[in-house]
């Protein structure tokens, strides 16, 4: 009886062992796939490598008779870049916090 309770309980350990290892080398994968995505945002912050709406490619309309302004002075380019850079660093935050 006692060795019954024994080899059971030493077999439930080696099952425990054995899957916490792979846990463990799943979770050290995952944490360096989440360091090269902080990286990259990183690196993309830095560069400024955004892109922004193609409604600037269009260049300027001249036979419309309105023009939009700003009070701040800053124009619609600045802004789109200014939100795309936000959203990397809103990105790359939340990447921090699940590394």
């Amino acid at each position: 009886m006692i060795k019954d309770e024994v080899f059971r309980k030493t077999e439930g350990h080696l099952y425990r062992y054995y899957n916490t290892l792979k846990k463990i080398k799943a979770l050290e994968e995952e944490c360096k796939e989440l360091e090269k995505q902080k990286e990259k945002i990183r690196q993309d912050i830095q560069e400024t490598n955004v892109s922004i709406d193609t409604e600037l490619n269009m260049g300027i309309d001249y036979s419309r008779s309105k023009i939009q302004t700003s009070n701040d002075g800053t124009s619609y380019a600045e802004k789109a870049l200014v939100k795309e850079i936000e959203k990397l660093e809103k990105e790359w935050i939340y990447v921090r916090k699940s590394f």
